[in-house]
């Protein structure tokens, strides 16, 4: 009782600052004293709680801690407390409350959890008034609850494919609005593999982004339409189930995609808080919030789903602080087609281009603003990026023009986002005349080689290998006879003549006639025919056989 006291003491302390400081420590199954506070303004209101947990998303059976939240002394939703040790503020829903006295208890269950989920700190927690917020009202009232996906294990929700941000995006069509809401989910199981590289092609993520609920209202608050996302993405009208006027749905298929039926044992009601612009990329809702970074790396680690060791050379993802991201904005005249980007590096001959010249990988952004990214080494130095590289590659006329550089970054050992000098980018113009260009970014200060060595003596031969110097390669011992790569002299004819026309018939003839081919070795090769011919290589249909009606009778006649 004395604990429950002090604790009631600290919140009345602290209300005036609409923090509550908490500072307590739950081990499984246990849950706090009522926490109790007062409603003076009816509304939608969000909360914020700044907790930790023993747990790390890297590691099998210690993902997260399950934080249940009870509103009223009822189960209201669950908190996956997925950051792990470091205190993290998470934002949720807790609804329409009325005006009056209310309470929060804040359960650890165990159930829920991780295996080895053992601890959970509550540092604090903020009852945040909409006001507070500059939010339009309805954003928040017609917010979606969302029940986990239960597809793989009920308990799959502690751990995989988990929402860590809803956000809202509004437009006005006359006096109609239109409110959309989406997630962004730490990964997308339905995509291993390739599908995975695709996600980092295509949008240098693996999160998962979908939207998942619509509504649309007229000037007066009426509801006119709503939908949601369906399985295989097909838009479809809302006929579920609401709290208040909250629709309930839930997550329903490998990739993230929504019913408006069911329920499971995980239940997320996130803030609906966070926007962005519309001409901004959706993941610029990652770069506002770079936690972000650091849970996709670390469920895909968890997941073994990283190539290792890592080869920047192959489709196979590797850690995402391996990447150099690009968040560009395009406009396109002409026939469709693909751009490619690639970056040089000064202590490397590879060229490393962001769909691997992989005809299944393509990147087709034409207008507006999109995002893809590009795998290099392990560990590498961004001051050793000699240039990016610009393509785009089309089967006619066409004027491709990249207009904006928005963001170019790649991300420090902790996952937070590190630019790149935004002076070095700037507006570029690919044409069906002029469809490649290099941009230069940093100058070899430090005259480091092929690898990596200042001053150094090694360099890049003909065939893109690191030669001479301390490399212990001989410069282009690579090309053959005809100047060609890795050839073999597979471009040699058999006269030993490079390029050249001459062809061996099974004759064993070499020469560049044509019409000769297998003359001098030609007869009659079947030993059963009268005039069979031993030394014949090559038969050439002029058998005789020894019988008049040219009918041969097994085996009276033929054995």
């Amino acid at each position: 009782m004395k604990y429950y006291l002090s604790l009631v003491i600290f919140f009345l302390f602290n209300l005036c600052q609409s923090q509550i400081l908490l500072d307590v420590d739950l081990s499984a199954e246990q849950q706090t004293e009522p926490i109790n506070f007062t409603i003076d303004n009816p509304g939608e209101m969000i909360l914020y709680i700044n907790a930790s947990s023993n747990t790390s998303w890297t590691i099998s059976d210690s993902e997260s801690s399950i934080l249940e939240v009870l509103l009223n002394n009822i189960y209201h939703q669950d908190i996956v407390l997925y950051n792990g040790q470091q205190e993290h503020t998470y934002k949720i829903m807790l609804g329409y409350l009325q005006q009056g006295d209310h309470s929060l208890i804040f359960y650890f269950n165990y159930l829920k959890s991780s295996i080895n989920a053992e601890t959970i700190h509550l540092e604090s927690i903020e009852i945040i008034e909409p006001t507070s917020l500059n939010i339009d009202m309805d954003i928040l009232k017609y917010s979606p609850i969302l029940y986990g996906r239960d597809i793989y294990g009920w308990n799959e929700s502690n751990r995989t494919d988990i929402p860590l941000l809803m956000w809202h995006d509004v437009t006005y069509n006359n006096s109609f609005k239109t409110i959309t809401y989406s997630y962004i989910f730490s990964n997308e199981d339905s995509r291993i593999g390739l599908g995975l590289t695709d996600m980092m092609v295509s949008w240098g993520r693996t999160t998962d982004i979908e939207w998942a609920y619509q509504v649309k209202l007229d000037n007066n608050g009426n509801i006119l339409e709503e939908f949601f996302q369906g399985a295989s993405h097909i838009t479809t009208p809302f006929n579920g189930e609401k709290y208040d006027m909250h629709p309930i749905l839930k997550n329903a298929t490998p990739n993230c995609n929504f019913s408006d039926t069911g329920t499971s044992d995980y239940k997320f009601f996130l803030s609906p808080e966070h926007t962005i612009n519309p001409s901004d990329t959706r993941e610029t809702l990652m770069d506002q919030n770079e936690w972000t970074y650091r849970i996709m790396a670390e469920e895909l680690i968890n997941e073994d789903k990283y190539e290792n060791p890592a080869d920047p050379l192959t489709t196979s993802i590797s850690d995402a602080k391996n990447y150099i991201y690009f968040d560009i904005t395009t406009d396109h005249n002409g026939s469709n087609g693909e751009l490619h980007i690639g970056i040089n590096m000064f202590n490397d001959c590879n060229t490393y281009i962001n769909d691997y010249n992989n005809d299944e990988l393509y990147f087709s952004l034409l207008n507006g603003s999109g995002r893809t990214s590009i795998e290099l080494p392990e560990n590498f130095n961004p001051d050793y990026i000699k240039n990016v590289y610009f393509s785009f590659e089309s089967q006619s006329n066409f004027e491709f023009n990249i207009n904006e550089f928005n963001r170019v970054f790649y991300l420090s050992n902790s996952y937070e986002i590190i630019d790149l000098n935004p002076d070095n980018f700037y507006p570029i113009a690919l044409t069906q005349n002029n469809p490649e260009i290099l941009i230069d970014i940093n100058s070899n200060d430090e005259m480091v080689d092929c690898l990596g060595i200042p001053s150094g003596e090694a360099f890049c031969d003909d065939c893109n290998i690191c030669s001479g110097g301390e490399s212990g390669h001989i410069p282009n011992s690579d090309l053959d006879e005809c100047g060609i790569c890795f050839g073999n002299n597979e471009n040699m004819d058999c006269n030993d003549l490079c390029f050249g026309n001459a062809q061996l018939d099974e004759c064993g003839v070499c020469d560049e006639n044509l019409d000769n081919d297998n003359e001098s070795c030609s007869g009659c090769t079947d030993p059963n025919a009268l005039n069979y011919e031993p030394d014949a290589l090559v038969d050439d249909g002029t058998c005789i056989y020894d019988n008049d009606d040219n009918i041969i009778i097994i085996p009276d006649e033929y054995s």
